[in-house]
């Protein structure tokens, strides 16, 4: 018994029993359409779809249900308000997801210290580190910098799962008041792989 792929289509060719074992020529059968299925262009093209699909369902963010923690703002501006950033942004997050859970800013002190952490430890190479500490689906950090005379605060969002960079943006203003005034728009632009 063989069988042969044709455009998609398994095809059996005629059967002969001459005095065999049904059991095997049945098992022989069952191996022969596997490997001819296997190896047929259409079952390749499904596993390579398929494939994608699971692997893009795995690192896309979710919205339902998942957990957000913002780190606190760092900043390279001597007398800057860290906490005042870092607020105003758990603050939009907050209110562009709101099935999302954001993780406040003294949970995060006590889960850290929890684990032997302060806030302040957490640098640029621990962030996804931290965010999986924390229990949070998604990590958002940033950083404060003045180049010239302009304000500027770059955000990032990665998935912890995967630590993967999901969004980018970048908020700035020639004073800080004109920087918080231009957060909520690059809150936006951060938070938009997320919609």
């Amino acid at each position: 018994m063989t069988f042969t792929a044709v455009e998609g289509k398994v095809e059996l060719a005629k059967v002969k029993f001459e005095g065999e074992n049904l059991e095997r020529v049945l098992a022989e059968a069952g191996q022969s359409l596997a490997r001819t299925l296997l190896s047929s262009e259409a079952v390749l093209a499904y596993s390579i779809r398929r494939r994608r699909a699971l692997d893009a369902a795995r690192t896309a963010p979710s919205r339902a249900g998942g957990r957000i923690a913002v780190l606190d703002v760092r900043s390279y501006v001597p007398g800057s308000d860290v906490v005042y950033l870092s607020d105003r942004i758990r603050s939009l997050a907050f209110d562009a997801l709101p099935d999302a859970q954001v993780i406040t800013r003294e949970n995060i002190m006590v889960l850290l210290a929890a684990s032997g952490r302060k806030i302040e430890d957490c640098d640029a190479e621990c962030e996804v580190e931290t965010g999986r500490r924390l229990g949070a689906e998604m990590i958002i950090s940033g950083d404060l910098h003045l180049i010239g005379k302009s304000y500027r605060l770059n955000l990032r969002i990665h998935a912890t799962k995967t630590a993967s960079l999901v969004g980018v943006a970048m908020a700035q203003g020639g004073e800080m008041e004109s920087l918080d005034a231009n957060l909520p728009a690059a809150m936006r632009e951060l938070l938009k792989p997320l919609k």
